[in-house]
């Protein structure tokens, strides 16, 4: 991941190299405020796979706590076929 730390002010003052950086080089950028991080800039792009994945990591601490409380487990040929069923995926 390429992240770079650049002062707040950037933003405003090289807002067009920012975002050029951010969709070109897949970079995430870090603004700090007052030396410390206040925020971070990425390209929507990148943000609709971090939350995505975010997804992802909940559906499956999901499915694990669910498997401690039941101990019932699925194979995911199963599963995917369920799926497919009800969603007419063929």
């Amino acid at each position: 991941m390429n992240v770079e730390v650049r002062p707040v002010s950037d933003l405003r003052n090289n807002f067009k190299s920012i975002s050029e950086e951010v969709h070109e080089k897949e970079a995430s950028i870090i603004l700090t405020k007052n030396g410390y991080a206040d925020m971070v800039v990425m390209s929507y792009e990148k943000y609709a796979e971090h939350m995505y994945w975010e997804k992802v990591s909940d559906l499956i601490e999901e499915a694990e706590d669910a498997y401690q409380k039941t101990g019932i487990a699925y194979d995911a040929e199963s599963v995917l076929s369920d799926l497919k069923e009800k969603y007419n995926f063929k």
